[in-house]
């Protein structure tokens, strides 16, 4: 990655997943728990991380608006609730 310059880096997640950042930043522990709930549909969204996680609507609204200005997630507001998709689960779609 160094030939592209110093903003890109890969990320590794606890699973093993491997993430391609280009802003040079280190998730916190509530980004990568999010990023690896991501990983398993594609997706997650508010109600997801409550469901799993029993965190409060405000908390994983913060982490995924943070997640979405480091450009780690894509939004799609086309259903019921705003999805926020990782990139490898929209191209495999």
């Amino acid at each position: 990655m160094a030939p592209l310059g110093p903003g890109l880096s890969v990320v590794t997640l606890p699973s093993g997943e491997k993430y391609i950042r280009s802003i040079p930043k280190e998730l916190n522990p509530d980004q990568a728990t999010v990023l690896e709930i991501a990983g398993i549909s594609g997706f997650v969204s508010v109600s997801m991380l409550k469901l799993n996680l029993g965190w409060e609507d405000e908390r994983s609204k913060s982490i995924l608006e943070e997640l979405v200005v480091e450009g780690m997630v894509w939004v799609d507001d086309s259903g019921m609730e705003r999805e926020y998709w990782i990139p490898r689960g929209i191209s495999e779609i």
